[in-house]
């Protein structure tokens, strides 16, 4: 049997869109999931994340988080000597949403340490917010618990 050009136009073109038809089947087949469900609400409150940021930007220095045993010690700037603060402190697993946690600390004296006993060793991500006089503060860091 001899095939004709006419019929192998018509094989590519059936070949063709049988192929885009499993990539639209499977497209739509596919579940994305968000990391919140009101993505927008989120977003427009994600300013006053990155106004606090600013806010810990211009201090003096950075907090230190240090890892020393089974606990995480903050030392914050010279700014907060001598004031009581208090704030949060998650630890956020891009790994494993079951292994997020998050501390309430009170700060003293420009220091504040926190238990990490029951933290899953991986990779986190410290995500620290606290206020002094009504003005928020926001600082990220990477930390390895092992």
């Amino acid at each position: 049997m001899k095939l004709n050009w006419g019929l192998l136009i018509v094989i590519v073109i059936a070949c063709f869109v049988t192929m885009i038809s499993i990539l639209v089947i499977s497209s739509v087949r596919q579940d994305f999931d968000l990391v919140t469900k009101d993505y927008y609400a989120e977003e427009l409150k994600y300013q006053k994340v990155l106004d606090a940021g600013k806010n810990q930007a211009a201090l003096s220095a950075p907090v230190q988080i240090v890892k020393e045993g089974s606990d995480v010690n903050l030392t914050f700037p010279s700014e907060f000597i001598g004031k009581q603060l208090s704030g949060t402190l998650q630890f956020f697993s891009m790994e494993h949403e079951s292994w997020d946690k998050t501390y309430t600390i009170d700060i003293k004296d420009a220091k504040a340490s926190v238990s990490i006993a029951d933290i899953h060793p991986a990779k986190y991500t410290i995500k620290l917010n606290w206020t002094d006089d009504d003005k928020p503060y926001y600082q990220e860091t990477e930390l390895n618990v092992q």
